[in-house]
């Protein structure tokens, strides 16, 4: 049987409930962000679930210090977003909610009774869990509704990618791929590109000197998936950005890439493993469009996230 545990992503067991001032002077404050409060309890409650969760992996952590920061830059990014989302009017009422976490037990072969009972063997209460299921939604309706409407998949686009295809040789590969960002700003003045290419540039000669990809990407990305190793989980290569195909494509398993510029900051990857996927001519242009559509979905969110951020009090109180 699976383990319904695995259901709830990293970042689900980020997403935090709205705590009132009262409770938070018992708990201690160690951020605000806008009219809102993480506190020390929430902080250390997530540090150890992602803690337990890197363990299995074998991933060596960094300093307690450094992975605490880390942490809390997380639960500072989920917080914001919930607050627009609650702004916006966006809200999961409870028949879609229950419907998810059905869907969720089916997948599992479970049911309800059965994953709320091994739910709670872990130490998580249902009614929480339910919570940050909820606020999951939430969290994609609201990314849906603030950036899909931007992007644009033309036929053009499609056309491009099977034309790619048929140069190699008629067959799709994925491509397992880890990921450092070294994040910019919407609009960057000269000096920060040239201060974040130096940052990019030292923690690449730390990884040629044989550091841990993984565990640099725990201490100093600022990407999505810092907190899993920077890794990206095996990707089609319609789904990668344009910059990044082209270095993945003449890479070996095991090899990481110079700096790559793009839009949101410089990035380090490293090829994992790659493995052949499809035929071109088994995949149909719906397929190719939902590919390039997530992997462009993906890129917006990023830099969207560091807007909102950047429009947002925080103040960081540890």
């Amino acid at each position: 049987m699976k383990n319904i545990i695995k259901v709830i992503t990293y970042s689900l067991l980020l997403i935090v409930a709205p705590v009132s001032l009262a409770r938070n002077s018992f708990d201690g404050i160690v951020a605000v962000v806008n009219d809102d409060v993480i506190t020390r309890i929430e902080l250390a409650a997530q540090i150890k679930t992602f803690k337990q969760q890197l363990s299995k992996s074998g991933i060596t952590l960094p300093s307690d210090d450094v992975f605490s920061k880390q942490v809390l830059d997380r639960l500072i990014n989920t917080k914001i977003q919930l607050q627009l989302a609650k702004k916006m009017g966006v809200v999961v009422d409870n028949s879609h909610l229950n419907t998810a976490v059905r869907d969720i037990a089916s997948r599992n072969n479970m049911s309800l009774s059965d994953m709320r009972h091994q739910i709670e063997s872990h130490g998580l209460s249902y009614e929480e869990y339910r919570k940050n299921i909820r606020d999951e939604i939430t969290l994609t309706e609201l990314q849906q509704r603030e950036i899909a409407h931007k992007i644009v998949v033309t036929d053009e686009q499609i056309n491009e990618y099977f034309s790619t295809l048929k140069q190699k040789n008629l067959s799709e590969n994925e491509y397992h791929l880890k990921n450092i960002l070294i994040p910019l700003s919407e609009a960057p003045t000269p000096e920060q590109i040239k201060q974040a290419k130096l940052n990019g540039a030292a923690i690449l000669e730390k990884l040629k000197e044989g550091a841990d990809f993984s565990a640099t990407a725990i201490a100093q990305s600022s990407g999505q998936q810092a907190l899993e190793g920077g890794d990206l989980g095996w990707r089609s290569y319609a789904e990668l950005p344009g910059t990044f195909s082209n270095s993945v494509k003449n890479m070996k398993p095991g090899e990481v890439s110079d700096l790559i510029r793009t839009a949101n900051g410089f990035h380090i990857i490293k090829l994992v493993d790659k493995r052949n996927k499809a035929h071109a001519s088994s995949i149909s242009r719906n397929h190719v469009r939902e590919l390039l559509f997530k992997q462009k979905m993906e890129e917006h969110l990023q830099t969207w996230v560091q807007q909102i951020r950047s429009e947002s009090y925080i103040k960081i109180m540890m």
